[in-house]
Parts: structure tokens; sequence; C-alpha cells
């Protein structure tokens, strides 16, 4: 899910590198929440994506396009550095070259940096003085990991609970966004021997088939997790008698490009999705797929990781930290009338123009709402709605399923009534930092058109997304609904509020979100206000629907003035 607010870069305290953007993608695709990005220092070229995963606040980035090894991530992991002061800890996330031996290493598994005898997990590999007969010494050395990182890692291989499989589901949501990522199959992992040879004039491996090194079959395609040691340094190893030299010497079981330049940088641990063998034989098949793995791992290890600094749009979906008890109508009032400032409305994006040189914007709409609640004396009229409305409301809102709350305005005058509560409920959810997607329908002296509420919600996505929202690029727009359902696809939480008369539009919207709740791991909640029985109708058959009434505000009495036999003396003598 994504929010709209401003961040600061002092809340950040993970940090996630990847040296390819088919790597970076894999990683976004596992965020919890997507957030604004804050201002970064004035000197710092690194493009980021920050969010949540886990509870914890992660700010990730890639390598410029064409760079690679270990300088070009040094000077990524500095400028991190320099504009998140907060980052307690890096994971270095992405592809490498497995090295077969004693360790079973198949394509798509992962491996983990660990200490092992004197390495700190990572060993430079090119790094070091070469010697008269053909000897090289390595030198230098480089941080461990961190030490909760470790007690995590340990937590996870000694749990009798974990399932055999735990990068599975993360995986599977990589895939639903990117169907490239799945499994290639096992019928394409081929090891051939270091004496075979492949040739810059083969245009394939076909000819090798009966070169193949034969290994025991897996009970499972499951990716297995590895951990031990990672060689790292600035040469891409293509030779598999150099890769099964330098694993004898370092007891090594992976290779590959960036780590050397973080580790003195940033306290960091290495995640890498095995994609080749470091032979001749080097194909991009695999890597899609090792990207996925090494992501999904990353993920399952902060899932681990205690966070010592929670936001609050991190925190689960719990109402009571706002809350009163609300046994009385007074504490009911204070605890939803929460009041929009502009900080708190959605950023202030542009309408299509109703009529020429007025154009509409979505803070404008909150404020008219806003306006009507306070003109109508909401809370002071219909306290007797305010409790039971609550109770629904945090019955809605704190389910972790998906779920639909239906607001019925019972008599005419109930229906000014039900839009406050909506109006109310995006101010509350807003001040949950919680993720909402709003369609308010305003009685403007030009009412809006149904293409005016799509773009709303639209642009408020792509606001979400920090994508374009340029003018002229939306009007031209021809399938809006298709363009909601693709951007509202990569949320996997949020809440949406609709007070909307036309029914054939929330036949429309309610399509898509059905659609999307239907989704492993998503979570979609609507509070849908009802106008007449046609849409009461439509809402019977939505799943885990509850129906809350708003009664109409009680009569006011008719004052009828006394009769004062004085008064009406003097009038007659008149």
């Amino acid at each position: 899910m994504a929010d709209c607010y401003s961040n600061n870069p002092s809340d950040y305290t993970v940090g996630i590198i990847c040296a390819l953007d088919k790597e970076l993608l894999a990683v976004r695709c596992l965020l919890d929440s997507v957030h604004r990005v804050p201002s970064v220092a004035r000197h710092d070229t690194n493009s980021y994506t920050v969010g949540s995963i886990a509870h914890h606040a992660v700010v990730t980035t890639c390598l410029p396009a064409g760079e690679y090894g270990t300088n070009a991530a040094a000077s990524i992991a500095s400028q991190m550095r320099m504009s998140f002061p907060a980052i307690e800890f890096c994971l270095m996330v992405g592809i490498a070259g497995g090295i077969p031996g004693k360790e079973d290493i198949r394509l798509g598994d992962v491996v983990v940096s660990l200490p092992t005898g004197v390495h700190s997990g990572v060993v430079q590999h090119d790094m070091g003085k070469a010697m008269p007969d053909d000897c090289f010494v390595a030198t230098g050395s480089l941080q461990r990991p961190p030490r909760v990182l470790l007690s995590a890692i340990n937590s996870l291989r000694s749990n009798p609970h974990l399932t055999a499989n735990p990068l599975q589901q993360y995986v599977d949501t990589i895939t639903q966004f990117r169907p490239l990522y799945r499994f290639p199959g096992r019928q394409h992992d081929f090891l051939f021997g270091p004496d075979c040879i492949h040739g810059d004039s083969e245009a394939n491996c076909q000819g090798h088939l009966n070169s193949q090194v034969r290994r025991a079959a897996r009970e499972s395609d499951h990716p297995r997790i590895h951990y031990g040691l990672v060689a790292s340094g600035n040469t891409v190893i293509k030779d598999a008698a150099l890769r099964d030299r330098l694993a004898e010497t370092y007891q090594i079981l992976c290779f590959e490009m960036e780590a050397a330049g973080i580790l003195n940088v940033l306290p960091s641990l290495v995640i890498r999705g095995i994609c080749d063998y470091c032979d001749s034989h080097k194909s991009k098949l695999w890597q899609e797929y090792a990207a996925a793995t090494a992501a999904a791992y990353a993920k399952v290890l902060l899932c681990e990781v205690r966070a010592h600094h929670m936001r609050p749009d991190m925190l689960p979906t719990r109402l009571e930290q706002i809350s009163s008890p609300y046994d009385t109508p007074n504490a009911a009032r204070r605890l939803i009338s929460v009041s929009i400032t502009p900080g708190d409305a959605p950023s202030p994006l542009i309408f299509p123009e109703s009529t020429p040189g007025r154009p509409r914007r979505t803070a404008d709409i909150l404020r008219k709402a806003q306006s009507f609640a306070e003109r109508r004396a909401l809370w002071n009229i219909i306290s007797n709605d305010v409790i039971p409305f609550m109770k629904a409301f945090k019955t809605w809102a704190e389910t972790s399923s998906s779920s639909t709350l239906v607001l019925a305005p019972q008599g005419p005058s109930a229906e000014p009534r039900a839009e406050d509560f909506a109006f109310e409920t995006i101010s509350l959810l807003n001040s949950q930092y919680q993720t909402v997607i709003w369609a308010l329908c305003p009685a403007f002296s030009e009412p809006l058109s149904e293409d005016d509420i799509l773009q709303c919600l639209v642009r408020q996505v792509r606001a979400m997304q920090r994508e374009s929202s340029d003018e002229d690029s939306l009007r031209r727009e021809t399938q809006p609904l298709d363009n909601l359902r693709a951007s509202l696809g990569l949320f996997r939480r949020f809440f949406v509020v609709l007070a909307v008369k036309n029914f054939h539009m929330i036949l429309s919207l309610l399509t898509i979100l059905d659609d999307l709740r239907g989704r492993p791991g998503r979570c979609v909640k609507i509070l849908l206000v009802t106008y007449s029985d046609e849409m009461s109708n439509l809402t019977a058959v939505l799943p885990l629907a509850a129906l809350h009434q708003i009664s109409p505000p009680p009569q006011k009495p008719k004052w009828k003035r006394a009769k004062n036999p004085w008064r009406d003396n003097v009038r007659a003598r008149v």
C-alpha cells in the first residue's frame, strides 16, 4: 500500500541496495507501503524508493544504468548514508554466480553471507598481492554483518515452525506483478564440467548436453538457502577452472561484484540468488527468478528482525491508539470528529475542468464536505448514531480480511448525514496514516461528471505512486477504469470510501475492487454510502458486507407563541 505523506530522512533505518533494475523491481514488489521520497542531500545522485517492510522503514536504490563493480557500489552506499543518517544496516540484494561443490547449489537457490573461519562473510578475491610463481596473497579485511542480523539468521534457522519453503509466498507476490519472475523449470538447470567450454561462435549449449554433470534429483523444486562465504570483486567470472580454484582456496559459495564496496561504508549483509555457475555457459534465463528468491529472503529476514523505531503508518491498524472508551455520546464525538487541515488532505491535484477557467481540486471537495458537516452541526444533532457507527467502523477497519461497510441512509434527511460520516471516515483514516482512496460528490454549482470522479481516483493513486500527473496526458486517457485497475493492483492493503449516487459508476468500481480483493495477499476495505433500493440490493451480494443504517434526525419541536391577553387587548384598542 502507499501513502502520500512527506517523511523525515531520519525515519529510515534499513537500506537495500541492488546492482540491477530487475533486482530492485523484485524488492519494490514486496514493500508493504510506499512513502513520498523525502528531501535528500544536494549532491546525492541516487534515485530512491522509500517505504516499509515488516514494520521497518526501508530506503531502496540501485546502481546507475551501465555501472557495476565495487567502486560504483561504494559511491551509492556513501550517498545513501549521507542522505539517510539513521540507517542501522544495509542489505545487498540481487543475483550472483553459484559454485557447485560440497554444497549442492542449484539455480534459484539463495546464498547469505555468514562469517566463516577467519573471514567476515565476504572475501574480496581480487584485492591482494601478486607474488612470484603465480601466487596471489589476499590482503585487507571487510566488516562482519551486524549482530542483529546474525541473531535473526540463527532465529530463522532454529525455528521448528518455519515452513519448508518460506520464500514461496513472496515469490508468488512478485510474479503477480511480473510473470517473467516465475520459476523457469528444473529442466533448464544445466551444469557442465570444467573442461566443457562454450565457444563464442556457438549459438546455444545444445551440443554440450552430453557433457552435463549428473546430479541427484531433489525432492522438490523449492529454492534452498545456503549460508557461508561470498566472493566479491570487480571481475566477471566466466571460467569454471578459475571458479573452482578460488572456491578451493577460500571455501566460497558464490561470486558477485558489489558487496566489497559497501561493507566498509555501511554494516551490511549480502543476499544473493543464484542465476548461473560462473562458467562459459552463462545465460540470463534464471536472473529474474534468482532476483525474486533473494528479495523474498530479504523480506523473511526483516520479518524476523525487531524494529526499534516504528513509524505510525507501519503499525497494525489498531484504532485503540486514538480512541477513548466510547461509552458516552460526548466521548464518541471527541473520538470521531477529526478536523481536516491542508496538511491532512491528499496532495492538491487538479481535476479536468468541468467548465472553462474553473479547475476542480480534490482538496476543494474535502473542504466542501467539511463545510457541510460544520454548517449542519453534525455531531450535535445525531449523537445517538455516533456510538453504533464507531463500533461498526472499528470492526470494519481492524479486521485483517477484506470487508465492506455499507451506510444506508434512512429517510430523506439522512442522506447528508451519511455523507458526513463518509467524510469523517476519510479524516480519521488519514490521521492514522492509512491508505485511503475516496470519491465524494458534494453539491457544486456544476456537478461532477462520471469522468471527473474517475480522473479524481486515478490522480489520487498516481500521487501516492509519485507518477507524473500531467494534465493534458490525463485528459487524453480513454480508459480510466483500466488505468485505475492497474494502479490499484500495486497496493496490498487500502481503504476505499465511496459516496457516489451514480449507480453505473458504483457497479464499475465494485467490479474492479472485487477483482482486486480476490487476489492473494490483498486486503481491500470499502465504505459505501447507498442512496437507493437498487444499490442496497447490490450490496447484498458483496462479500463480508455489514449494513449500518443512518436514522433520520429527530424532529425539532415547533415552539408556539404563548397567548398574552394584555398584548391582545392593546392590539384590539389600536
